[in-house]
């Protein structure tokens, strides 16, 4: 009888482990988010603002591509004042964050709104 209540603390110690191993496995959440924005008129200027790509600990992938396969993309990094200066007067999208889960925010100013 003595040897009841450690074999049932035994038992709700591996059912708790199991618990634990099944939540950060087959429970957990996906580790890697996607999300997209099709812009239809960006202007000549796409700037994603500061902590976007920061909105998760795991570290961002960013992937741009033209509707025109010829059309060449630059991608640049610099500060959030530098990019303001560059841009200036000039049309620009600005992904802003998220929208929901899966689509990224745009919001598109036309000369020197900003």
């Amino acid at each position: 009888m003595r040897y009841v209540l450690p074999a049932v603390i035994i038992v709700i110690g591996l059912i708790t482990g199991m618990f634990g191993v099944l939540q950060k496995t087959v429970w957990a959440p996906d580790d890697q988010r996607t999300a997209t924005v099709q812009l239809d008129e960006p202007g000549p200027v796409v700037v994603i603002e500061p902590g976007v790509l920061n909105l998760y600990p795991t570290p961002a992938q960013l992937t741009a591509t033209a509707a025109d396969p010829g059309q060449e993309i630059t991608i640049s990094r610099t500060t959030k004042e530098n990019a303001d200066a560059w841009v200036g007067a000039s049309d620009v999208t600005r992904i802003t964050g998220l929208q929901d889960e899966t689509t990224l925010a745009a919001q598109t100013t036309t000369g020197g709104e900003g």
